[in-house]
């Protein structure tokens, strides 16, 4: 994918394995909101410094 002609892409939320975001869908209306998930910054730093304490 990263050597094909154009711009490439990764969808980080493949890679990262997030579930879809059904209530935005249902507030929103659009479904092509799904797949947009946002990260909360301190819940992310969180488990990030959990992740990092396992070892």
């Amino acid at each position: 994918m990263l050597v094909l002609e154009g711009i490439p892409s990764i969808y980080l939320h493949s890679l990262l394995g997030t579930h879809n975001d059904q209530q935005r869908v249902d507030n929103s209306g659009h479904n092509r909101v799904i797949n947009r998930y946002q990260w909360d910054y301190n819940q992310l730093e969180t488990k990030l410094a959990n992740k990092h304490s396992c070892h």
